[in-house]
Order: structure tokens, then sequence, then C-alpha cells
């Protein structure tokens, strides 16, 4: 396969990462969270701040940071694609929450976002609590989340694969059709 481009017809397609910008984001999360170290020290230790409103931003906002940092972190080793469609059906992960095998015949459609400048591909499936129920621990917390506000719990995260919006949608919606009625 040639970067960047999808053969629609291609049996198998994996999809990478962006390694580049995957990296960018990791080290930008990783100042962020030694910065918030050094302010919590800073403040706390030297120049007492008003405990409730520190501790309630730190106990929330440190943590997010630092979990997020080392989910990039694990992103930039790991070697699988980011998002595989096969005639099985689709693998994902492109994201924190990600998703074995969806199955093509799981599956309704396809619908590309942007939310706050950020690129997703929602995937609308047959049975969204199938798909909850099989998530654990912070996978579950977020597909939940994810149901309540685009009534789907799965998403491709588009800005960091190595491929266009436009190409991707036509290899989904071309393997949708081709493998709906198969599986």
């Amino acid at each position: 396969m040639i970067p960047g481009k999808i053969f629609k017809e291609d049996p198998v397609i994996e999809i990478r990462r962006k390694s580049r910008k995957t990296i960018l984001l990791g080290i930008a999360l990783i100042v962020a969270s030694v910065y918030g170290v050094l302010v919590w020290i800073d403040i706390y230790f030297l120049r007492q701040f008003p405990e409730d409103l520190f501790d309630f931003c730190m106990a929330f906002c440190l943590p997010f940071f630092i979990i997020i940092s080392a989910f990039l972190i694990k992103k930039m080793f790991d070697k699988r694609p980011a998002v595989t469609l096969s005639p099985q059906g689709i693998t994902n992960y492109s994201n924190f929450v990600t998703s074995d095998l969806i199955k093509w015949n799981e599956i309704e459609r396809f619908e590309f976002v942007k939310v706050r400048g950020a690129g997703l591909i929602y995937i609308f499936v047959t049975d969204v609590d199938h798909f909850i129920r099989q998530a654990s621990g912070i996978s579950f917390i977020f597909m939940k989340m994810g149901s309540w506000i685009s009534d789907t719990p799965i998403t491709i995260s588009t800005d960091t694969l190595d491929c266009s919006v436009n190409d991707l949608m036509k290899a989904l919606n071309y393997k949708l059709e081709k493998y709906k009625h198969t599986v």
C-alpha cells in the first residue's frame, strides 16, 4: 500500500498513524504534565493558594494530563495499524476507546464530523448497548459518554491517520456495501 493512499478494492486495508503528529502531541502533553506538577509544588508549598479550589483542580486536571500523556506515549510505540478494514469487519485502535472487531452486519452507517477542530468518523451500530457492555474501565466511561453525545459509542479519530478522510470514507462505505450481508 502506498502511504497515505487507500485502494478500496484491497481485501484488507491497514491504515497507520502519522507518527510525527502523535509524537508532537505526546511531547506537548508531557510538557503540560510536568509544568502542572511544578506549578502545584510552587503554589501549594510556597504561596499558600486557597486549598479547596486548588486541591479540586489538581485532583482532576493533573491526573487527566498524565493519563492522556501515558496513552499517547503508548500509542507512539504501538505497532498495530490504527484502523484495519477486512472482509470480517473493522478493527479500530485510532483513539482512546479501542474496538476489537466490529462486524459489517453490526454497522448501520458512517458519518464524518468535525468536533472542535478534530475530525471524527462516527460508526453507527445496530446495538449500542452490546458494545458498551463489552468495554471495561475507562473505555466503558468514554463509550457511555459518546453514546449520549452522538448516539454511537464508536468513533474513528481521523486527524492522526496516514490517509485522507475522503479516501477512508469511500473505503468504509464500499466495504460496508460489499460485506454487510455476507458476514
